[in-house]
């Protein structure tokens, strides 16, 4: 097995090594991923972040056996669009963007030379304060829901949930039914607080969906596109129709 690093602003993992398969979830500019196996022009990978496992096309990937699996000290693109050069031509990558490798705003990968002129933030080991959560969750305010995805152009519920955390420096699961096994439960809205994850049910009974509170009466989470709506012990309900839209089974704290 190998290691490899997206070089694309993302890069789409599907369920099976096809264009038409599920995308299941993707990988930003910079993401390290291990090399399960090959198939024609699709890598099988294992994401570093998360272990998630898929299918990448090659031409996406770079083929770096001398990173590092895992990197500690994460440097992130703070700015919605983000301007790299690569080999004299223009990349932009999205916020979130791992540019953890740059030494001096440079990164060379064998014959790719890039040069970045993005901000960069890294996340803090202190415990996030109610302000900083609101921030980086509204970072993602008004994205459009996107299956599988996990970028501010275009992300699912628990893409959202876990990218937020994870540019808070707290590590969660890739879907929404593994996120609600972390963490200690809440036994209801009146204990819950800014930055609890709220799951909600099916009528199976199986975890479906996943917000952010932000406080005890209001939830942000993508439906449609990230929004902010209201939460009760029943559920949510949207703003704008007024109709109850998710059935809540529980509250989780992973702060």
């Amino acid at each position: 097995m190998h290691k490899c690093i997206c070089i694309v602003p993302l890069s789409a993992v599907r369920s099976e090594p096809s264009h038409r398969a599920e995308m299941t979830t993707q990988l930003l500019f910079g993401e390290i991923c291990m090399v399960l196996g090959k198939e024609g022009d699709w890598l099988n990978i294992r994401c570093s972040f998360d272990n998630y496992e898929g299918w990448c096309l090659t031409a996406q990937l770079l083929d770096m056996p001398d990173v590092p699996y895992r990197i500690t000290r994460n440097k992130y693109a703070k700015g919605y669009i983000n301007t790299l050069v690569l080999n004299d031509t223009v990349l932009v990558v999205p916020f979130g963007a791992d540019l953890s490798l740059f030494k001096k705003k440079k990164l060379q990968l064998r014959l790719h030379a890039f040069v970045s002129h993005a901000k960069t933030f890294k996340p803090s080991n202190k415990k996030p304060s109610r302000q900083k959560i609101r921030k980086m969750c509204y970072q993602f305010l008004n994205t459009p829901y996107l299956w599988g995805g996990k970028s501010v152009y275009g992300i699912d519920c628990s893409g959202f949930s876990q990218s937020v955390f994870r540019y808070m420096n707290i590590v969660l699961p890739r879907d929404a039914w593994q996120q609600a096994e972390q963490g200690i439960a809440v036994s209801s809205l009146k204990n819950a607080r800014c930055g609890d994850l709220c799951f909600f049910e099916n009528a199976d009974g199986k975890v479906t969906h996943v917000g952010i509170l932000l406080n005890k009466k209001t939830i942000i989470h993508s439906s449609g596109k990230v929004r902010v709506d209201t939460i009760t012990e029943e559920g949510i309900t949207n703003r704008d129709t007024m109709q109850q839209t998710h059935r809540l089974k529980s509250i989780r704290r992973v702060m």
